[in-house]
């Protein structure tokens, strides 16, 4: 072969595997998608499962979270933790 070998990953055969441009320059206008090829956002937000994992509670349940919360107490924090007060 006289030109140098391809590689067998590139780019542009990923990108064009997954539709190349006309996945990019893809016209809503004319095809609108319906509700089940929506794409959802990667936060969902859940209050419960914030608090349990950066809540006051699971902070001085470890030596690190206890040292998080020395931290901020010295930085004068005003909210050590999210608080767990209903309806904020």
């Amino acid at each position: 072969p006289a030109g140098p070998r391809e590689p067998r990953f590139s780019a542009m055969r990923a990108f064009e595997a997954f539709g190349g441009w006309r996945r990019v320059a893809y016209n809503q206008a004319a095809d609108p998608p319906s509700g089940a090829d929506k794409i959802k956002r990667t936060n969902q937000p859940k209050k419960r499962q914030r608090r349990r994992v950066h809540g006051f509670r699971a902070r001085m349940a470890s030596p690190g979270g206890v040292k998080v919360l020395k931290a901020r107490r010295l930085k004068g924090r005003r909210t050590l933790a999210p608080t767990g007060r209903r309806g904020r």
